[in-house]
């Protein structure tokens, strides 16, 4: 039988990796969405002002 402390410690740099790899990922697309998005809602904000007044 396979010891678990073995095989935790042996894919513990892999799964480091991914979460490393992950976390690029998501500050990247927060990057390049973010400011997208929030000109979006901006725009349209004083769009629907405008409109109720």
């Amino acid at each position: 039988m396979v010891n678990m402390t073995w095989i935790i410690l042996t894919m513990q740099p892999r799964l480091m990796k991914i979460n490393s790899s992950a976390a690029r990922s998501m500050t990247l697309a927060l990057g390049i969405f973010l400011p997208e998005y929030l000109l979006y809602r901006y725009d349209h904000d004083d769009q629907t002002e405008e409109g109720g007044e």
